[in-house]
């Protein structure tokens, strides 16, 4: 019997917005899981490097890809996330991009692709060809030698992204069910490329009693 993958998607066009009009849309930002600044000379334990080289310097981290290494440079948000929030910025130094992907356990099941192009939200199937199916995607890429803000939002199986200059997706996917354990950042680019990253934060949602305040988006970034 064929699976039955269903989904909604929907695109929406908010005009031009800067870092700190990003505001979370679908819940209210709870207790903090991850707050990054990249103060600390070397990262902590919630992160893993999977390949290429993570470096900080003067509070940010740079990624590339080593001259040995044959996969892109990748590194792992070791922290569970169900319902909830996470933001961060980054700046490209040549076209190409970055993925994160999203992962229940050793499995693979979904990939925000932020791409010299466009922005899509994807998911992957649980089992058979590892081959991401689209649920939405606006035009509109990330371009090198400025910082970019994104935010994605979790609540149940609706997820809700936004970045800066004004595209947000909108994707239902039940097959996504109950949540993620870990999410890969991946660069992508030719060799020599790098991306460096800044203000990575994870909330939880906002339960009954909660007064964590979560508005609008934190960055040292324009």
């Amino acid at each position: 019997m064929k699976s039955i993958r269903s989904c909604f998607a929907a695109i929406f066009f908010i005009g031009h917005l800067s870092a700190a009009d990003l505001q979370p849309v679908l819940i209210a930002p709870g207790p903090v899981i991850v707050a990054e600044s990249f103060d600390a000379a070397a990262l902590s334990d919630t992160w893993h490097i999977r390949n290429g080289e993570w470096v900080i310097k003067d509070g940010i981290l740079t990624g590339k890809k080593t001259a040995t290494d044959k996969h892109p440079a990748k590194l792992e948000l070791m922290r569970p996330w169900q319902d909830g929030v996470l933001q961060f910025a980054f700046q490209l130094s040549e076209r190409g991009g970055m993925d994160l992907d999203l992962y229940q356990g050793e499995t693979r099941v979904a990939v925000l692709r932020m791409r010299a192009e466009s922005l899509s939200f994807g998911s992957y199937p649980k089992t058979g060809p590892s081959k991401a199916t689209i649920l939405s995607e606006a035009e509109g890429g990330f371009a090198p030698g400025v910082w970019h803000h994104v935010i994605i939002e979790r609540k149940g199986t609706t997820f809700h992204i936004q970045r800066d200059h004004g595209t947000a997706l909108q994707a239902t996917a039940p097959d996504l069910a109950p949540g993620f354990t870990s999410g890969l950042f991946i660069l992508r680019g030719e060799p020599g490329a790098t991306v460096q990253m800044d203000d990575v934060k994870l909330t939880g949602a906002q339960s009954a009693g909660d007064r964590h305040s979560g508005k609008t988006f934190s960055s040292s970034h324009p």
